[in-house]
């Protein structure tokens, strides 16, 4: 909150604060493009698509929403305090949503966690679907998601956050998915992939903002996921974009935390904005580095080890 605030004095933090929310509609195009391609693997029974996924996404985000609680009741010069009872963080550990203490919506105590929510019912959505065959799974996914967003969020009050039409985002996903299993666009053209690009980035411009919308927000997304994929060849050796993918989850989690204490810090002796930013950019990396290295990959293999089946 305190980085959109000052996102509004400056230029380069004003744009990340009108578009940099696309990036959620990307993220969740490529979750459902990756968990997929996963979910499709020989070796993913149903059990060991949901440890995977549990060892993936779990052990780093409880971490990090314990470094939250903390900072918000010991660092609150840093951190906006608030109340944080035991039932709110215990549902936030568990991916229930719920009202914010600070009243600013339902989010969880690591407010980004929000997409998370609609993550994890994805990933329940598709263990079930997983019963039901790999080769009917689009379709079982489909009828899930369908089933989930239309008709129990609008009777079963415990579902009504899924209600949003962001969740089909990731059907967009897997569709993607599916043509990309049968090198529809594996090794399409430069050309054509920056007419692409330039058609996602101009219609995401005529929508006039980030609503999280699948037809003003999504389609434009999924185009320019695709003229990305689409040269993928190109950059699969690029060991630094490789590396900047491993860290994303951590960075997700942390970025959050680490910029308004930058902002903080570098408010209180005046710094320039640039300074700002490069002070931003390399915490991040260097947190997302550590956390990946040392936290994150290391509990999840081992995790993978001891249960896979």
């Amino acid at each position: 909150m305190q980085a959109h605030g000052f996102s509004q004095k400056t230029p380069y933090f004003a744009f990340l604060s009108n578009y940099g929310a696309i990036g959620v509609d990307i993220f969740f195009i490529i979750s459902g493009f990756v968990v997929y391609n996963s979910a499709r693997k020989n070796t993913a029974s149903p059990l060991n698509f949901a440890i995977h996924r549990a060892a993936r996404i779990i052990p780093i985000y409880w971490l990090c929403t314990f470094i939250t609680a903390l900072l918000f009741i010991f660092l609150p010069k840093f951190i906006p305090s608030i109340e944080v009872d035991s039932l709110f963080f215990i549902r936030s550990l568990l991916f229930i949503p719920s009202p914010h203490p600070s009243g600013f919506g339902i989010y969880p105590l690591v407010t980004v966690g929000w997409t998370l929510n609609f993550e994890v019912i994805f990933y329940l959505i598709l263990f079930f679907a997983l019963f039901f065959g790999k080769n009917r799974l689009i379709f079982t996914v489909f009828i899930g998601i369908f089933i989930l967003n239309s008709i129990l969020a609008k009777y079963i009050s415990v579902f009504q956050y899924y209600s949003s039409s962001i969740i089909y985002e990731f059907c967009m996903g897997i569709l993607i998915a599916a043509f990309y299993e049968k090198k529809e666009y594996k090794n399409a053209n430069l050309v054509t992939s920056i007419i692409l690009l330039y058609i996602g980035i101009y219609l995401l411009y005529r929508a006039g903002g980030v609503s999280h919308d699948p037809i003003k927000n999504g389609i434009p997304c999924s185009l320019i996921f695709i003229s990305a994929i689409s040269q993928e060849r190109y950059f699969s050796n690029f060991k630094y974009s490789n590396h900047l993918g491993n860290w994303s989850y951590s960075t997700y989690l942390f970025h959050p935390l680490i910029i308004p204490i930058c902002i903080k810090f570098t408010n209180k002796f005046s710094f320039d904005e640039k300074i700002t930013i490069i002070l931003i950019i390399v915490l991040i990396l260097v947190v997302s580095y550590l956390s990946f290295r040392y936290i994150e990959k290391p509990i999840s293999e081992n995790i993978k080890a001891k249960f896979h089946h």
